[in-house]
Order: C-alpha cells, then structure tokens, then sequence
C-alpha cells in the first residue's frame, strides 16, 4: 500500500486517499459523495444516501482497484444489501466470501476488472438499437449524474431533476428572467440511459431511419441531459421543442442573459454534434472540468 496522498479521477469522480482513508467527490462541483478506510489488506465503501444506485460505489472501486491497488491482493467489505455487494463483487472480478454480517467481504486476486460500469451500461443500450460505433465517434460521451434532486414538476407533470448545482443556477436564472417579465418553463431536464433508448426504439419502431432519429435525439450515453446540467426551455404561446422558439422574448433573453448565470446554447445551426438546430436546449456549465464529459 501506498502512504503519500493520492489523487484519482474518473469522468464523474475525485477519489482523494490520505493514509488509511479516502473521500469519493463529484468531480463536477467537489461535493462529498462518500467515503471509505484501507489498509494493506481491507477496505469498507460508504456511500452517501443522495448519491446512491447511480453506480458511484462500482466506480469507485474500480478505479481504487485497477488504478490504486493494483496488482495488490485485497480483500473488500460493502457497507451494502447482500445481492447488490455481491453484485459489484462479481463485476469487479472477485469472489464473494460470506460472513455473519451484513456485509460482504471478498478476495481478489484476478486483476482484470471490467470495463467502466458506465460505459458498460451505455455499450448494452447501443447494442440493443444497433448503434454502431462509427455513428458515435464524433460525439462527447456524458455519463449519469452524481447527484440529482427533483426540483418540482416539468412543464408536462412528470418529476423534474437536476443536478443541486445546475438547480441553484436556474433558480437564479429564472427569477431573474422573471424581474424581466419572461416566463421560462422546462420542458425536459435529467433523463437515465433506458429513457434516452426507449425514446430513438419508439421512433425505429415507426419505420423511422437510425440515421435520421441521431439527427434529433442523442444515443444513450452522449445526451447531455444525462449530466443532470441540460435543460429543455419553453415559454408560454410557443410549441415546446420547435425551432419557432428562436422568434420568442425568451430566446432573446437567453441569448443576452444566460451565459452570466452558467448557460450555453449547445446545439447551434450547423453544429459540429451534427445535431439539429436546438434553439431550446441550454446546459449549465459554470464550473465544468477541463474535459467535457461532467
């Protein structure tokens, strides 16, 4: 074992190991999402209740095992329910030993750990809709969110999530946008993997082409409303998702305003995505880290 700190990183986390202990943070805004001891031998992962079953455990023991420990024999306990323990046990490629606890201590020699769990998840939707490679070469991968919080109802009475950060910001940026006399309404914001999938298999079973459903909808895993940061706008008087948007009070205010309160439009005409013009889609990016996956 190592005993000067050290520092791991992922596309959504910073693992900060200090001695025998360490700190999981969202990378995007640095806010604790769980913490954990070690020793040569052991080590125990808690992760905190808002940041859990979003894969924050597998991630992390992930990266501790395949970029901290090692080649190094470990045996680990998850402060976990028995089936979800010896599921992440097994992904990571370990054995599970059972014990009088409830929890899970497992031995690992076999240093050939799974891919990320992540990009795992993704790679199943994509093979699920034929989605090749080739068709997402060009486009920024974004992981789930760290953290989520429903923020009220969208503009269509389903539950509306974000990212704690994104949701301070828009907060501001409506009230705001409100002392101006426009009114914005979201239309979508946080959508998971199988939402982003269910969406593009509903229009390929319409007889619609991949190709051209890519050209509106995002494959699961590149949507930036995955992050939790990306928010559909809508005002009263114009169709939601319609390029019409562009002619409204709002989008003008968006255009001279939102940058101020972290927003940027991300899909302008003849964008390098090769998405269509997306006057209505504006993603919160303040404090984005240097690469662009947050």
């Amino acid at each position: 074992m190592q005993n000067s700190e050290a520092v791991l990183h992922s596309d959504r986390l910073a693992i900060t190991i200090d001695q025998a202990h360490f700190l999981i943070r969202d990378r995007f805004d640095h806010t604790t999402l769980g913490d954990g001891s070690l020793d040569q031998s052991h080590f125990q992962i808690n992760i905190q209740p808002q940041a859990r079953n979003l894969g924050i455990a597998t991630e992390a023991c992930h990266l501790l095992f395949a970029d901290y420990f090692k080649e190094r024999p470990i045996s680990a306990s998850f402060s976990s329910d028995n089936s979800a323990a010896i599921a992440l046990c097994k992904k990571l490629g370990f054995t599970p030993v059972s014990n009088a606890r409830n929890t899970i201590t497992a031995s690992c020699q076999n240093k050939k750990h799974s891919n990320h769990h992540e990009q795992d998840l993704i790679t199943e939707k994509l093979q699920a809709l034929g989605i090749s490679k080739d068709m997402t070469a060009h486009l920024s991968i974004h992981f789930r969110s760290c953290r989520l919080i429903t923020t009220g109802d969208d503009m269509f009475s389903r539950p509306c999530r974000m990212h704690p950060t994104t949701w301070k910001a828009f907060e501001h940026m409506i009230n705001a946008a409100y002392q101006d006399g426009i009114q914005l309404d979201v239309v979508s914001a946080y959508r998971d993997y199988a939402y982003q999938a269910d969406l593009i298999l509903n229009k390929l079973n319409k007889g619609q082409p991949i190709h051209d459903i890519l050209q509106v909808n995002a494959p699961p895993g590149y949507s930036e409303h995955h992050s939790g940061r990306a928010l559909d706008l809508s005002t009263p008087g114009f169709e939601p998702l319609s390029e019409a948007f562009e002619d409204s009070a709002a989008f003008n205010w968006l255009c001279n305003n939102a940058k101020q309160h972290g927003f940027r439009m991300s899909y302008p005409r003849d964008n390098m995505d090769g998405i269509i013009y997306e006057p209505w889609h504006w993603c919160y990016q303040s404090t984005l880290i240097e690469n662009k996956h947050g």
